[in-house]
């Protein structure tokens, strides 16, 4: 079962970063679909370009663990405004990609940074290797012969 304490998996930092990064380019390549739609949305090309450098920038402020929080509080924002615009135009298709990329940047934004560092690494590998010794027979015992009617 998954430790939910320890925050957002790389995981899904790398799907978030993706999604993103992906949508951002698309903005910033200028490609058809994103000019139509933020001109049927009442925005200026100049307004998708700022959009997709936002969503580019962070993208890739979450690919290094000091900056996390800031490149997810960003594209909280950005997935915020995406959100807003969809549901005000009534385009619902385009809400079921907003939300849950709204809300995965909010968890991002919110989750705790796991526990990091050569302690809590140490603790996990000396519990494992524990767990994985055989039980040994108290050093009393060890080396002398069996007492008569033991199993050993």
């Amino acid at each position: 079962m998954p430790d939910r304490t320890r925050g957002v998996q790389p995981w899904q930092l790398a799907v978030l970063g993706a999604s993103f990064g992906l949508a951002g380019l698309s903005k910033l390549l200028d490609l058809g679909m994103q000019r139509r739609l933020f001109r049927r949305w009442g925005y200026t090309p100049e307004f998708m370009h700022a959009v997709g450098a936002a969503e580019v920038s962070g993208a890739l402020l979450l690919a290094a663990p000091p900056s996390r929080r800031l490149g997810a509080a960003g594209l909280t924002a950005v997935a915020a405004g995406a959100t807003a615009t969809v549901l005000r135009n009534r385009e619902t298709v385009l809400a079921f990609s907003a939300l849950p990329l709204l809300w995965m940047a909010l968890a991002a934004a919110t989750a705790p940074d796991p526990p990091s560092g050569s302690r809590a690494r140490g603790r996990r590998r000396r519990g494992a290797r524990a767990s994985r010794r055989k039980a040994r027979p108290p050093a009393s015992s060890r080396g002398k012969p069996a007492p008569p009617g033991s199993d050993r």
